[in-house]
């Protein structure tokens, strides 16, 4: 039995192109009774185009090869959650100051350059 993909995996075609993860969905029980390779199907979107598509779970499997696992979630200090957001190690600058008003540590120096202009 093959494995579901899960949201936000990202597997590649054989010829290259990559594809996301949206959802895989079970078909009803009249229909997979009648042809069983139609029971799941995988929606997915193409990562060059952004187009959307949907595919049997078992066509699927024969072309696409998983090239990571399931993405990180995280949260931020309100736990709302992120998703394929950067590690929260990674330090950012921030270039904002709370009202809003364009802050950076470089202008308030004497060696900056914008005090010989």
């Amino acid at each position: 039995m093959l494995a579901n993909p899960r949201y936000g995996e990202r597997y590649q075609h054989i010829h290259c192109w990559t594809v996301y993860i949206l959802c895989v969905k079970y078909a009803d029980n009249a229909l997979a009774a009648v042809n069983p390779e139609f029971s799941r199907e995988v929606f997915f979107i193409y990562e060059s185009s952004g187009i959307q598509s949907e595919m049997p779970l078992i066509w699927f499997a024969e072309v696409y090869h998983q090239i990571n696992g399931t993405p990180e979630y995280y949260f931020n200090k309100d736990m709302v959650q992120w998703h394929l957001n950067p590690k929260p190690s990674r330090r950012y600058r921030d270039w904002y100051s709370k009202d809003g008003s364009l802050s950076n540590d470089d202008d308030k120096k004497d060696e900056h350059y914008s005090s010989y202009l």
